[in-house]
């Protein structure tokens, strides 16, 4: 890809500017990444809806099934939620204070790879309030199991 773009500069009698071999070799937009728990999360895999001051946060762990903790306790599925607000959620909205995330599984797929959204299944489900005076995320509320902290 780099060879083609030095050719097109090439041909068209370009100097690409300084900094392009940089550029280039930076992730693609939409390519962004979140560490939760070790794990390199893309952010195509989370999906984020926000309604009044709440933050509604999808994340589709089934591609990640091989990096996941086995046996998945509550505890670690508390901590994979925490991080999801705090590196990826807290950076796209600074302003919420309040995040409902679900981990969940898009178990089925369509012939082109797409995931079929009906058939899901639900590994844990978070509500997350942020602290404030620090602005840190407060412990999870395990919504499965009536709302109890982990």
């Amino acid at each position: 890809m780099r060879r083609c773009i030095a050719i097109l500069f090439l041909a068209l009698g370009m100097v690409p500017p300084p900094g392009a071999a940089e550029a280039a070799r930076a992730a693609p937009p939409g390519r962004e990444t979140v560490r939760v728990q070790g794990i390199g999360v893309r952010a195509d895999d989370l999906i984020m809806t926000l309604k009044g001051t709440t933050l509604y946060l999808l994340w589709d762990a089934f591609p990640y099934n091989a990096d996941l903790p086995n046996p998945l306790s509550v505890g670690a599925l508390g901590r994979m939620a925490e991080d999801l607000v705090s590196g990826f959620a807290l950076k796209k909205h600074p302003k919420v204070r309040r995040f409902r995330v679900t981990i969940l599984e898009f178990t089925d797929r369509d012939s082109y790879g797409a995931p079929r959204y009906d058939l899901t299944k639900t590994l844990g489900r978070f509500e997350i309030s942020l602290d404030a005076k620090t602005g840190l995320p407060l412990t999870p509320l395990n919504l499965d199991a009536g709302g109890t902290q982990n």
